[in-house]
């Protein structure tokens, strides 16, 4: 794969789990589609935010699957694969690469604190058992140990050893490692607050834990750094800053979980020795969340307004797509309760007959039979047991407005569904 892939917003996937703490693979798929949905440009499973140490072999294989599948060889995956010991990494990147990577990233070993030249060694051999791209992963605050830029920059003469996730928070290390690496090496935020500072002086992205909350305004943040936009970047960065900081106000993921759970999302489950959010967190996190949905309704309306009649097809199909997006992960509805009142959001129910208006008659084949819809309604296969609610108007379940989790109302868009029809 181009390494320049490996740029941009990286999103650290969560891992749900059920009550009775078994992992929530229907869930975790949802979540892998909310990310390709909103164009991420890299996913990340089986990191620290995924819960990794309380993971199993067939768990973390499962689901590196899952992140595969969902992302068809379009979206690079980054398999998070580092352990404390050398032999257990290498062992574990060999059982991961029989599922499938496009590249690894490796923790600095933790709790047995190497020396520079433990590190340095360590990453050595770690490259040298794989031809995949390896990208170093630094954070002493959960490791006990920091890699020094000299150490990183000398690792980085290893032809793939890639680049390295920087989260040692030390701008001068950091610094200096942006202006003696090679020019392919890259450097990648391990902060979300750092993401503004660090990419505006010659980072190459981020992996974010924020984006499992609000993967379009990070992909946005960072598409407009990348792009030298530097004052619409900081106007976003400064609406998102609330969110970085309640990302880590308790142990990451417990907030995000906590986000993710109150969108409807997953269930609010992690294991121990990991426990769900104090009430205080909660209360924030919901805070925050209600002036995020205003911001995204804000933003989207504005693009529609600015669209609607435009004769770009290109441009409209693009906007449009936004708004279903959010419509379908419930960052947006068509008519919320306030104070006990329904209001319809009728700018959005404009946008939706507008998806109909802008496109083109498309032939469809399900349930053995053949039917025409809108290629802006894109046909999705449902199982039977996929727990969707039946609403009136035919055979076919559409998706649209959010309820809750594995629920949909208000008829927008077509989905196939095997075993229904």
């Amino acid at each position: 794969m181009k390494i320049n892939k490996l740029k941009g917003c990286g999103t650290a996937l969560v891992t749900p789990f059920k009550q009775d703490l078994q992992v929530d693979y229907d869930a975790f798929r949802a979540l892998v589609k909310r990310q390709i949905m909103a164009e991420i440009h890299f996913l990340v499973p089986l990191g620290t935010t995924g819960e990794t140490p309380c993971l199993e072999d067939d768990e973390k294989m499962e689901l590196l699957r899952i992140t595969n599948e969902e992302a068809r060889g379009k979206t690079p995956v980054v398999a998070g694969a580092g352990l404390n010991s050398t032999k257990q990494t290498i062992k574990n990147m060999e059982m991961l690469a029989k599922v499938g990577v496009d590249a690894f990233l490796v923790v600095t070993p933790y709790y047995n604190k190497p020396t520079q030249e433990g590190l340095y060694n360590h990453f050595k051999a770690i490259a040298e058992s794989t031809d995949k791209p390896v990208i170093m992963y630094n954070v002493p605050g959960r490791t006990g140990v920091n890699m020094t830029a000299q150490t990183c920059l000398k690792l980085a003469e290893i032809g793939n050893i890639t680049g390295i996730k920087e989260a040692s928070g030390n701008y001068a290390q950091i610094s200096d490692i942006i202006r003696n690496a090679p020019d392919d090496f890259i450097i990648l935020s391990g902060n979300d607050d750092e993401v503004l500072s660090l990419m505006s002086t010659g980072a190459h992205g981020v992996i974010s834990v924020a984006s499992n909350v609000a993967p379009e305004k990070m992909v946005s943040l960072v598409e407009n750094l990348q792009a030298g936009s530097i004052t619409n970047a900081a106007s976003i960065h400064h609406r998102l800053a609330s969110l970085f900081r309640n990302c880590f106000i308790e142990s990451n993921p417990i907030p995000a979980k906590e986000a993710l759970s109150q969108l409807g999302l997953i269930e609010n489950v992690l294991r121990p020795p990991l426990y769900k959010a104090q009430e205080t967190t909660a209360r924030l996190i919901n805070e925050y969340l209600q002036g995020i949905k205003t911001f995204i309704m804000d933003d989207l309306q504005k693009m529609f307004l600015e669209t609607c009649e435009s004769e770009d097809r290109e441009l409209s199909l693009d906007v449009f797509i936004k708004i279903r997006t959010a419509l379908e992960s419930g960052q947006i509805r068509v008519a919320e309760k306030v104070n006990g009142e329904w209001i319809v959001n009728t700018w959005i129910k404009s946008a939706i007959l507008w998806g109909f208006r802008i496109g083109i008659m498309k032939e469809y084949e399900g349930g053995g039979w053949n039917y025409f819809d809108k290629d802006t309604m894109p046909v999705l296969d449902i199982e039977i047991y996929s727990s969707v609610r039946m609403v009136p108007g035919g055979t076919s379940v559409r998706a649209g407005a959010y309820v809750a989790k594995g629920y949909c109302d208000h008829a927008s868009f077509v989905y196939k569904c095997r075993g229904l029809c």
